[in-house]
């Protein structure tokens, strides 16, 4: 038995078959003759509902992710206790709810208190790693969000090249 991916056009193609099969056998069971009566009769007088739901799982897939490599700390930063990235993160996702799906943020507590991310020109606040934060888009492959961020320091930072110390994911939204 092969694991077909939730939302994948095979998984489609095996629904369409379902109840493509199902709708013929319900309509040859309506119209099959019984020793009491004969065809026409039975056409005539026989009706049959069917009631058939396929439920998709939710799913968000991070497609790709691009993120600078390294974060440049200098005096002034660690002065007004934030470094703002001037270059935008994108995102690459693939979803299939209407409600769009959500974006799990961690990042690293040595030397960032919290941070500032920006979606779609709306700000959120993070001050706990592993926050989730949703994002409202039409369903869609291979959507791309840019992502904006303000890292606030937190005391223990001091002038350097730190690592890039936010990680993304994505979940299906609550």
């Amino acid at each position: 038995m092969t694991n077909v991916p939730a939302g994948s056009p095979q998984l489609r193609k095996i629904a369409h078959a379902v109840l493509v099969t199902s709708a013929l056998i319900a309509a040859a069971y309506a119209f099959w003759p019984t020793s009491q009566t004969d065809a026409v009769s039975q056409a005539a007088e026989q009706r049959a509902q069917m009631d058939i739901v396929v439920k998709v799982p939710a799913y968000a897939k991070m497609e790709g992710i691009t993120t600078p490599d390294s974060v440049e700390v200098n005096a002034g930063h660690i002065a007004q206790g934030y470094v703002d990235i001037v270059e935008p993160s994108t995102l690459t996702v693939s979803f299939n709810t209407r409600q769009g799906f959500a974006l799990v943020v961690a990042y690293d507590t040595e030397w960032v208190s919290k941070l500032d991310l920006i979606v779609d020109g709306r700000s959120s606040l993070i001050e706990e790693p592993n926050a989730r934060i949703p994002v409202m888009r039409d369903i869609g492959i291979r959507r791309e969000v840019d992502l904006r961020y303000r890292l606030f320091l937190s005391r223990a930072a001091r002038p350097g090249q730190y690592a890039w110390p936010v990680s993304i994911s994505v979940s299906p939204p609550l």
